[in-house]
């Protein structure tokens, strides 16, 4: 058996992807990664000068200030990106593997419109392994066959366990499955439980910063991801959220 921080791992939402689906998060570790540390006040003149630089009607700087303050900022700390001294009201980043990372870092500097729900849909293991195979195959796959991929690939035995994979199958048909149709990344046909890959552009330019052309995307991603970070985990966590 792997240890249970990588197993953890493997089977949960990805918290450094998941701490990214938010433009200004993207904009703050960008900007931190050029300058560490940065005081709250510059994080502010930062958010407020881009995004009048991209927007006519950007939001106000209070607003960017009370989205930094409770939002953006503990997020980002509760992934162990950032070190946020509140005292001296400063922003560093920290020693997260992500972040030395080029591929992170990336991703980070990418402007393609649906980015954020590009990276919810891969935030997960269950729906990134779901949509490399589907991407791979280029043809609708069963449900049933994909949680057999799905499960191989989480368990380190050679031939996973039947209730492992009935417990795949019916997180897939209930939860990532709609939430991937929801995003547009698959079409899936309740009634003969086949699923298939939506083109997005924004998901192949992700893609294409994780692998090489000539590698497994399903290989080359599980590398990628398990270089990321280390997690903190909590026994018993759902995975199927």
């Amino acid at each position: 058996m792997t240890s249970w921080k990588g197993e953890n791992f493997l089977r949960s939402h990805n918290p450094a992807i998941e701490a990214i689906t938010s433009e200004e998060r993207r904009m703050i570790l960008d900007a931190l990664l050029t300058q560490s540390p940065l005081t709250e006040g510059a994080l502010v003149e930062f958010l407020a000068t881009s995004e009048k630089e991209r927007e006519s009607d950007s939001p106000t700087r209070e607003a960017l200030q009370i989205d930094l303050f409770h939002t953006n900022l503990p997020t980002l700390k509760a992934t162990d990106l950032i070190a946020w001294d509140q005292s001296k009201e400063t922003v560093e980043t920290t020693n997260h593997p992500a972040l030395t990372d080029p591929r992170f870092s990336k991703i980070l500097k990418l402007d393609s419109d649906g980015l954020n729900t590009a990276l919810r849909g891969i935030s997960h293991e269950y729906r990134r392994i779901a949509l490399t195979i589907l991407r791979d195959k280029h043809e609708p796959i069963s449900r049933d066959t994909l949680a057999r991929e799905i499960a191989q690939r989480c368990e380190t035995q050679t031939v996973p366990e039947t209730a492992m994979i009935e417990e795949v199958a019916i997180s897939l048909h209930h939860t990532h499955f709609p939430k991937l149709c929801e995003m547009n990344l698959i079409t899936y046909d309740a009634d003969t439980e086949r699923a298939s890959y939506t083109a997005n552009q924004t998901l192949e330019e992700v893609f294409k910063i994780i692998y090489d052309p000539d590698q497994s995307i399903v290989d080359k991603y599980e590398g990628f991801l398990r270089g990321l970070q280390e997690t903190y985990p909590q026994p018993g966590q759902d995975r199927r959220t």
